[in-house]
C-alpha cells in the first residue's frame, strides 16, 4: 500500500512538472526580456493553470462513471501518450509569451496573465482529463501543481533575467517526453 501511495505521490509530482514546463519557458523569456511579472499577474497566471487542470479532472472523474470499465484507463493513458507526442511536435511557448504582452511591452498586466495562463494550459486541460477518467480523483495534483507552476513562474523569470538566451535548447520539450513516458508507462 505504502509503495503504491509512493507511485502516486511521485506520478502526480512529475505530472505537475511536466505541466509546468510552458508556464517556466514563457517566464524565462519575459526575464530574459526584462519584463516584469507583478505578483498578482503571477498569480492569476497560475490559478488559471490550476484551475483548467483541477476542472478537467473532476470533468473526467464524472465521466468516469458513465464510461465502461475497461475503457477509462486506456484513455487516460492514451491521452498522456498523445499529448507528450503533441508536445514535441508543437511551436514554442515563445510564441504565445510574445503574442500576450501587447499593452506595455515592459511589465504583464493581469488581463494579459490571463490570456497567456489560459494559452498555455490547453495540456492542463487534457491531462487532468486523462487523470480524471481513470478513476481516480488525485487530490495533491492541484497542489503540486500551484507549487510547482510558482516555482516555475518566479524561477523561470529569475533564470531567464540572469541567463538572458545561452540555453542551447527549448524547454517546452522536457514536458513532451516527460508526458510521453508517463503515459507509456501507465499503459505498461
Amino acid at each position: 500500500m505504502e509503495l503504491i501511495c509512493m507511485a502516486t505521490l511521485s506520478s502526480m509530482l512529475f505530472l505537475a512538472a511536466a505541466l509546468s514546463t510552458d508556464i517556466f519557458t514563457a517566464c524565462f523569456i519575459y526575464g530574459a526580456g526584462h519584463v516584469r511579472i507583478p505578483p498578482l499577474s503571477a498569480a492569476v497566471m497560475i490559478a488559471s493553470s490550476v484551475m483548467i487542470l483541477s476542472g478537467s479532472q473532476l470533468l473526467g472523474v464524472f465521466l468516469y462513471a458513465w464510461l465502461p470499465k475497461e475503457l477509462p484507463a486506456f484513455i487516460g493513458s492514451s491521452l498522456m501518450v498523445l499529448l507528450g507526442a503533441m508536445r514535441l511536435n508543437s511551436g514554442s511557448p515563445e510564441d504565445t509569451a510574445l503574442y500576450a504582452n501587447r499593452t506595455r511591452p515592459e511589465v504583464l498586466s493581469c488581463p494579459e496573465a490571463l490570456f497567456l495562463g489560459i494559452s498555455l494550459s490547453a495540456d492542463n486541460a487534457a491531462a487532468g482529463l486523462g487523470a480524471g477518467v481513470s478513476g481516480r480523483l488525485l487530490p495533491w495534483l492541484p497542489f503540486f501543481s500551484l507549487l510547482i507552476s510558482t516555482l516555475s513562474v518566479t524561477g523561470g523569470w529569475a533564470l531567464g533575467k540572469k541567463a538572458a538566451e545561452r540555453l542551447p535548447f527549448d524547454p517546452s520539450q522536457a514536458g513532451g517526453i516527460i508526458l510521453l513516458l508517463l503515459g507509456l508507462w501507465k499503459l505498461a
